[in-house]
């Protein structure tokens, strides 16, 4: 009987042990590179995408609309202003503030139409000499417009020189 008790514990040991071994150092891992690695990948992209940018999206039957956007991007913090000027339509007007995580920027667009003070949360990606963003839908729930991160349809700005 202890014969047998033995035999099917050191068989239940011999299943268990390395299961139990692992889950211990993980609890107990030192401070790994991975982590440091990470973070510093991160802040040499944040320093690369650092200072002034400026694009531009014209677009519209007439090529009277135009989307304008200026970052201003300094240790992972962004501000900067967004115009969104509809040709013989209220345009919207104001400042962006938020953050850069990698190459995506979130931000709150705070801005004026119809002499009313507005925000929305809207979100970017830098993506070369390009700025995309997000598209914006209305939300029917809510009664206001929102950024839509399900859609892949990205509204496209152009790098241009900031005057």
């Amino acid at each position: 009987m202890i014969s047998r008790f033995f035999s099917s514990s050191s068989k239940l040991a011999a299943v268990c042990m390395p299961a139990l071994l692992f889950i211990a150092c993980e609890g107990h891992r030192p401070e790994s590179s991975t982590g440091d690695t990470t973070s510093t990948a991160n802040s040499a992209k944040a320093e690369a995408l650092s200072g002034k940018m400026c694009f531009q999206k014209v677009s519209g039957l007439q090529g009277n609309d135009t989307l304008a956007v200026t970052l201003n991007i300094n240790d992972g913090k962004v501000t900067g202003k967004m115009e969104n000027v509809i040709y013989e339509k209220d345009s919207r007007r104001g400042t962006l503030e938020g953050t850069l995580n990698g190459n995506d920027i979130n931000a709150v667009w705070k801005y004026m139409q119809e002499g009313a003070i507005d925000t929305l949360h809207v979100s970017f990606r830098l993506n070369g000499a390009e700025l995309w963003q997000y598209p914006i839908k209305f939300n029917s729930k809510t009664n206001r417009e929102q950024t839509d991160v399900m859609d892949t349809a990205w509204v496209k700005l152009q790098k241009v020189d900031c005057k």
